[in-house]
């Protein structure tokens, strides 16, 4: 009865804690929306009321702040 307690807690815990790690880094994270252009060949961003339409192509861009990378640089691998 009591490792039925502890398991309920230790879930409780958990979801509490991604719940609050969800909200503080995942969903505050700066993302851009961006939309194909056939006019420039390339994905320009989306303003604000705009509407996308099941067609159109659209991709998530996610800002990175540029003091993340090493003076040196950082090679893009798989």
């Amino acid at each position: 009865m009591s490792d039925c307690i502890i398991y309920c807690f230790v879930f409780c815990f958990g979801f509490s804690a991604w719940s609050w790690f969800k909200n503080e880094y995942w969903e505050r994270q700066a993302s851009k929306v961006y939309k194909w252009d056939s006019n420039v060949f390339g994905f320009r961003p989306v303003q604000l009321g705009s509407v996308l339409y099941k067609r159109d192509k659209v991709i998530m861009g996610l800002e990175i702040d540029p003091n993340f990378f090493p003076d040196e640089g950082h090679k893009y691998t798989d």
